[in-house]
């Protein structure tokens, strides 16, 4: 067993601990958190406290920081230099700078970190992006991602959910190879709560859109691919939200006018996945990774991209 504290009992830092509780290759021993009075529900035995002595208890493999971002680099830093692994919730820190410093820390000394982008993680996702290495529809020429809700207000729109769209993005086109420019729709005391993010290959044969919103009222997860296969258009599509096909595929072909149309378009399959486990796949990978498994690299390399890209989106329209 893997034995893992715990840093942060907020919202996201709760979903975590029941996880990590229910999932056969860890042991939550310890957990920490600012304000033990708040905490609705008992630990059930997990001692709780302070940040500094969970660093200093003996017998933690690894730490799980689910803390506000503004905190991920100093408590990640104190973490590696505990002498423990590090698995950090998204976004990895403020700065790509701050993160290559934790990145080289925990080389330096032999230490993993791990960064939470659990979208990147869905089943529909991995099929997804197996059907585009196969070859299944053709050259991409268009890529168009969405994550919309309602709330959570007083965060900006591209650290709270570009991250994640960033980090499916990255499968399908390495964000080193793209050119980002940026328009804000909606902006509310200096952050930005709806917001687009348009990109294009440096080569020029792959363009898309992020769109990012706080002001849904009904939540949006979705990529769409666009290719090209002897001589039809297929149409690849991920709707996480989706109760009963979350991945199809679709395919446009050319047929002349045909009652007004000179399109046809046949659906080549659709597919249920359950969006209900990606985190327990994010922990399969993080347990394999801390195992030393072969094919289960570290994505900081990938979490420090994103936040590059977040840095150097400026353009604006």
């Amino acid at each position: 067993m893997i034995k893992v504290g715990i840093a942060g009992l907020g919202n996201w830092g709760g979903i975590l601990l029941r996880n990590f509780r229910e999932h056969e290759e860890f042991e939550v021993v310890a957990a920490a958190v600012k304000h033990p009075e708040r905490l609705r529900d008992g630990l059930d035995g997990i001692p709780l406290m302070s940040t500094d002595a969970l660093l200093l208890r003996q017998g933690i493999d690894a730490v799980v920081v689910a803390t506000p971002t503004e905190t991920h680099f100093d408590l990640g830093e104190r973490v590696l230099r505990s002498g423990r692994d590090l698995f950090m919730e998204k976004i990895f820190t403020l700065t790509a700078r701050e993160g290559v410093i934790l990145a080289d820390l925990a080389r330096d000394n032999d230490l993993k970190i791990f960064v939470d982008y659990t979208f990147a993680f869905s089943a529909a996702i991995a099929q997804m992006k197996q059907l585009v290495d196969d070859g299944e529809i053709g050259q991409i020429s268009a890529i168009h991602l969405a994550m919309e809700q309602t709330g959570t207000f007083g965060h900006d729109v591209y650290q709270l959910l570009g991250c994640h769209m960033l980090s499916l993005l990255h499968l399908f086109a390495p964000l080193d190879s793209l050119n980002f420019a940026r328009f804000d729709i909606d902006v509310k005391k200096g952050l930005v709560e709806e917001g687009r993010i348009l990109f294009r290959s440096r080569t020029g044969n792959i363009a898309g859109t992020i769109d990012l919103s706080l002001n849904n009222n009904r939540t949006t997860r979705m990529v769409r691919i666009v290719g090209e296969k002897d001589g039809e258009r297929k149409v690849l599509t991920y709707n996480g939200k989706s109760a009963d096909f979350p991945l199809s595929l679709a395919t446009y072909r050319p047929v002349g006018k045909v009652k007004g149309k000179d399109t046809k378009v046949k659906t080549d399959f659709k597919k249920e996945f359950d969006e209900g486990n990606n985190l327990h796949h994010v922990l399969d990978y993080f347990a394999n990774y801390l195992k030393g498994v072969i094919g289960y690299p570290s994505n900081v390399e990938i979490a420090v991209l994103i936040n590059q890209v977040l840095e150097r989106t400026h353009l604006k329209f």
